[in-house]
């Protein structure tokens, strides 16, 4: 019997393969192997789903930047003016934000004023750049507010050329440059100044930027807008922003102050609101939620009057003001009073003077104010924010005569229709920056001698200013005018024939300078050129002439070429030529040196002509140095400075000097490290003198004071150092000009004054002419202050009330080391103290009120689209 065969499934041939799967998955599957291996299955899952976020996140999210850095902001400016605004030959601070995200870094910052290429732009009529330096540690995460200085040369408007701020972040110890920016600035005309505004509500005094008083209407609709003042409102909440150094607040004309809390001003912005209050600053300060706050400020020593308790202030309490600033706004019309909505009052203060304030005349009981020095500080009985004050149609007469103590004006209609505004008694100074602000510096504003102009380029800088003015319509003027030069070109008119010479308030043989105005850094005052005078005379420094140069490089050139190888060609030795070029180029340099009389016969020398201007009862002075270096070996010199308000650059040697085109600018640097401040890097040739300009507030111990009243006055000398050939000026209330001679006077020592008539000005004693400084011939060698002496008592204008000290000292006024040292030093500085100043004339009504003009047919110019509507926004960054 057959047996059938046995059938074997598809998948036969696989059945080793598939029993060896089969038991691998039931080996893996057996609970214990994993716990063998320390895995537990929900913990992986967990840690791969982590690992994979935090992949997504790590590529979605974008690592952060090394650095951070916030816009530039100029310490004199809000958060609605768009343009970084400078005054040429002025010094300015900023500040800017930084923050390092991913690590610390040890950090140098600089900043300078460069031309849009980044190059620095160079000093006026000087081959040097300057550029500003100062430590800047950045912790990781950590945003910090960095404050750094600019100067603008004055260059800067005469070629035209907008400036540039650039600032660079750089590793510590000139490494590298880790960030930098590059923000450009708008150039303010000279008549321009800033008007600030420190108040907890500071829009409350947004009116001020439409008074005719800050921006004046003018008939000429092709010219810019004729604008007094930048009035800058900025936010206040942790710290002010204001600078902290009085050298940099030149370009601050008045402050106005509202219910501010002083502790937002650090203790240096406070001594620079105290240095330039005594220079000239304008303080003004409504008085209602402010004075409760002042008494035992900075300010208390300087306030005209205190608090007594709140008032209400009807109508009557405006009587005396309604009388003598009210105007109508019609012709023939009824004068229109400041008064209180009907059944309202003012809400006010009443006032109770302080010992050296005094009521501001014409204003009852409601205004006072007190002289600082050569400036002021005006307090007001009732708020300058009230609804009702600011709409009296008379308040900007009010505001410009009283509150800014300027000359009285005239609305009138010129020949385009327009409603115009001027000076009522000076039309053609409508952009004197003299009539803008008060504040003033001898080295820096006083004149040049009578007839007598400081260089070349002066007289084409009006040129040119003059053509430029010329063609901005009708009103505009020459600079002669302007400016208020005593050798300008063009002789300006005048309303009712009082001239600027007569006005010893506003003018006082102070000169105002094309692009910069009053109170800028300038190498080219009065003062700074007789001070360059005189040190080069002492140095034995003459400058050669042209033709001496051309004469000089003629024979050289001769010498060295066609005679040197004619010589050697005659004897056969053609190729000595060679070997004698070097020494021939020896023999003439030596030769040059002796006839441009350089060599001064020692390895270095400091020759220093200074000038210590000091205000009556203040411990500061501003000391202004021209100091010149020898060296008879090239050296880079450093100046250290130990007060942090000090500012230097070099002097210019040759007022004439004019860049060509192949010579380089060389970089100066200007640093703030560790508490002090240092020119570095300062260049002197071998065999040659190179001067340095510096300035700074300097302390005084006690100060300078006049002591007693009437006829028995003292002089009290506190600081630290001896005052030599001391005599005294005062102009008295006849104004006849006085004199006393004190001689000498030593630190802590004082004198009794004995005046004697001089005259109607100020003369020589006859004392100076027994002292090599003083005497009007100079003796050989000798370091004369013969000239600034001069200066001082005939061009600078002694007024009614004034008592004022000239003398002189050999002292070093220390605070200043200058490395390398020199072997030998001769210094001489000129010690100017105004002991006294008189007071100034009551203030003045306009003559009408634009509304009558107005109703004539003029047509007002200025609408609110034409005043700084211009806005960026604040950055985001926060220290």
């Amino acid at each position: 019997m057959h047996t059938p065969s046995h059938t074997h499934p598809p998948w036969a041939p696989w059945r080793g393969a598939i029993s060896l799967l089969l038991g691998a998955v039931l080996l893996v599957s057996l609970p214990g192997c994993r716990g063998c291996l320390g895995i537990d299955p929900v913990a992986e899952r967990e840690r791969k789903k982590k690992e994979a976020e935090e992949a997504a996140e790590k590529k979605k999210k974008k690592p952060k930047p090394d650095f951070e850095v916030a816009n530039l902001q100029l310490t004199t400016a809000d958060e609605q003016v768009l343009q970084n605004l400078v005054k040429p030959g002025h010094w300015t601070s900023a500040s800017q934000v930084m923050r390092a995200n991913n690590f610390d870094f040890p950090a140098d910052l600089e900043s300078s004023t460069v031309d849009r290429g980044g190059e620095p732009i160079e000093l006026e009529h000087a081959p040097y750049g300057l550029r500003m330096s100062r430590p800047a540690s950045l912790p990781k995460g950590q945003a910090k507010s960095f404050e750094m200085f600019f100067y603008i040369p004055r260059r800067v408007g005469a070629t035209s050329q907008a400036p540039w701020f650039e600032t660079k972040l750089r590793s510590r110890r000139g490494g590298r440059e880790a960030y930098g920016t590059l923000k450009p600035a708008s150039v303010m005309p000279s008549f321009q100044y800033f008007m600030v505004v420190l108040a907890q509500d500071p829009d409350r005094y947004g009116y001020l930027k439409r008074l005719p008083s800050i921006i004046p209407p003018t008939d000429s609709i092709d010219q810019d807008t004729l604008q007094y003042y930048r009035v800058v409102l900025p936010q206040i909440e942790k710290l002010a922003p204001v600078p902290s150094h009085a050298l940099t607040w030149t370009a601050i004309a008045h402050v106005v102050w509202d219910d501010l809390d002083v502790s937002v001003l650090s203790p240096d912005q406070q001594q620079a609101i105290l240095d330039w209050l005594h220079w000239g600053g304008q303080l003004v300060i409504s008085g209602p939620n402010s004075l409760g706050r002042l008494p035992r400020s900075f300010l208390s020593d300087y306030l005209p009057a205190k608090e007594v308790r709140a008032v209400d202030l009807p109508e009557s309490a405006f009587d005396e003001m309604n009388e003598h600033f009210a105007l109508p706004v019609e012709i023939n019309g009824e004068r229109v009073p400041l008064a209180p909505p009907e059944g309202k009052t003012v809400v006010g203060v009443e006032l109770e003077l302080e010992p050296g304030g005094q009521w501001v005349p014409k204003t009852g009981s409601l205004v006072a104010e007190r002289r600082v020095g050569r400036g002021r500080i005006v307090v007001t009985a009732f708020p300058l924010s009230d609804r009702s004050v600011v709409n009296w149609p008379s308040f900007d007469n009010f505001f410009n005569a009283v509150l800014l103590r300027r000359p009285p004006r005239v609305y009138g209609q010129g020949e385009t229709q327009l409603l115009t505004l001027h000076w009522q008694e000076y039309r053609d100074l409508s952009r004197d920056p003299r009539l803008v602000t008060g504040l003033r510096y001898f080295s820096r504003d006083i004149d040049h001698p009578a007839g007598k102009a400081a260089n070349d380029n002066i007289q084409k800088e009006r040129e040119i200013e003059r053509q430029r003015q010329s063609g901005m319509g009708a009103g505009a003027v020459g600079l002669g005018g302007m400016m208020g030069y005593s050798d300008g070109y063009q002789q300006p008119t005048y309303v009712t024939g009082r001239h600027p010479d007569n006005d010893d308030m506003h003018f006082g043989g102070f000169l105002g300078r094309a692009q910069s105005g009053v109170a800028g850094w300038t190498d080219f005052s009065g003062a700074a050129h007789l001070a360059r005078g005189s040190l080069q005379q002492a140095a034995g420094i003459d400058v050669p002439e042209s033709d001496f140069v051309l004469k000089v490089m003629g024979i050289y050139l001769l010498v060295l070429a066609p005679l040197n190888w004619v010589f050697f060609r005659l004897i056969g030795r053609v190729e000595w030529a060679w070997i004698a070029a070097p020494i021939i180029a020896v023999v003439g340099a030596v030769a040059v040196v002796r006839m441009a009389q350089l060599d001064i016969g020692f390895a270095r020398s400091r020759t220093e002509v200074a000038i210590l201007e000091t205000q009556g009862d203040y411990h500061r002075g501003h000391l202004t140095r021209y100091t010149a270096l020898y060296t008879s070996l090239s050296s880079n010199y450093m100046l250290a400075f130990e007060e942090p308000s000090a500012l230097a650059t070099p002097f210019a040697v040759d007022p004439n000097y004019t860049r060509l085109r192949h010579q380089s600018v060389e970089t100066v640097y200007f640093d703030r490290v560790r508490g002090t401040v240092q020119l570095r890097g300062f260049p002197v040739q071998s065999n040659s003198t190179n001067m340095v300009h510096s300035e700074q507030m300097y302390p005084l111990g006690d100060g300078i004071k006049l002591a007693g009243e009437g006829s028995i006055l003292k002089v009290y000398n506190g600081s630290e150092l001896p005052l030599r050939d001391v005599g005294v000026f005062r102009r008295n209330e006849d104004g006849e000009v006085e004199g006393a001679w004190l001689g000498d006077l030593d630190p802590k020592t004082a004198k009794t004054l004995s005046f004697r008539a001089m005259g109607s000005e100020p003369a020589r004693f006859d004392q100076w002419e027994q002292s090599p400084a003083t005497a009007s011939v100079t003796p050989e060698g000798e370091v004369s202050l013969s000239s600034l002496v001069d200066l001082a008592i005939e061009r600078l204008r002694l007024r009614r009330g004034d008592v004022r000290l000239v003398a002189w000292t050999d002292a070093e006024c220390g605070g200043l080391e200058i490395t390398p040292g020199a072997s030998q030093q001769v210094l001489r500085t000129l010690v100017l103290s105004h002991l006294r100043h008189g007071e100034a004339p009551p203030p003045r009504s306009d003559e009408n009120l634009k509304q009558v003009i107005l109703a004539q047919g003029a047509r007002d110019p200025l609408t609110d689209a034409d005043i700084e509507s211009d806005v960026e926004r604040p950055s985001v960054l926060e220290p």
